[in-house]
């Protein structure tokens, strides 16, 4: 299987945090996550919602990776699952 190049976000649909923070591929927002508050992690992921999720199928039009973060509520589980998912898929 070949590698894709890391989508980017045009400008005007950059993912925004609810701290301010914005993100334009998975790469910066896997480093995002890293070092994100846990409040602005609920804030984006909860029963009713995966803002991440969503914008992954959306913009980045990576439907394999949204439908597996969909499931995930832990910002440990995200970070893993993106970390593998640009391992194995993105040059």
């Amino acid at each position: 299987m070949s590698k894709r190049n890391l989508i980017e976000a045009p400008s005007e649909n950059v993912f925004w945090f609810a701290d301010g923070k914005q993100v334009k591929n998975l790469k910066e927002l896997l480093d995002t996550l890293t070092t994100l508050d846990e409040g602005v992690f609920l804030h984006h992921v909860n029963k009713e919602r995966n803002d991440f999720a969503r914008w992954i199928h959306d913009i980045l039009d990576d439907e394999e990776l949204a439908r597996k973060i969909w499931r995930f509520k832990s910002k440990n589980q995200l970070i893993k699952l993106i970390d593998s998912h640009l391992r194995k898929n993105y040059s």
